[in-house]
C-alpha cells in the first residue's frame, strides 16, 4: 500500500503507510484503516504503474547494454550509458512529472480523519 501524508491540526506531519496508525507528539492517534477502500485501491494503482514505468526504462536500458555486448560492441557503452542518463534526467523524468500531476494529482483524494483520541489542554 502506497505510503500517505498525516497532517495534525497542531502541524506535525507524518508518514504513514495505509492501514496503518500513526500518533503524534501531541498525543492524537490517526488510524488509516478508517479510509475508504476503493480509493486506496486507485491511488495503489497509481503507485505502481509509476514503479512499472521506471522499471521499465531500466529494463530497456539494459537490454541496450546487453544487445552491444552481444554484437561485440563494448567501446561504446560507457557512451551509451551516458547518453540513456543525461536522456531520463533531462527529458523522461521531467516529462514524465508533468505528465503525473497533471493527470492525477487533481484526481487524489483527501481525507479528514478524526483523532481517535484528543490531549486536553
Amino acid at each position: 500500500m502506497p505510503t500517505l501524508a498525516v497532517r495534525c491540526p497542531c502541524g506535525t506531519n507524518s508518514s504513514v503507510k495505509a492501514g496503518d496508525a500513526v500518533t503524534c507528539a501531541c498525543g492524537r492517534r490517526f488510524d488509516t484503516g478508517l479510509l475508504p477502500g476503493p480509493d486506496l485501491r486507485g491511488l495503489n494503482r497509481l503507485v505502481v504503474k509509476s514503479r512499472r514505468n521506471r522499471v521499465a526504462f531500466v529494463a530497456t536500458m539494459l537490454f541496450v547494454v546487453a544487445a552491444l555486448m552481444l554484437v561485440g560492441r563494448s567501446a561504446p557503452l560507457p557512451l551509451t550509458l551516458a547518453v540513456f542518463v543525461v536522456a531520463w534526467l533531462r527529458f523522461c523524468r521531467p516529462w514524465r512529472r508533468r505528465r503525473h500531476q497533471s493527470a492525477h494529482v487533481g484526481e487524489l483524494p483527501s481525507w479528514q480523519l478524526p483523532a481517535s483520541a484528543d490531549v486536553s489542554e
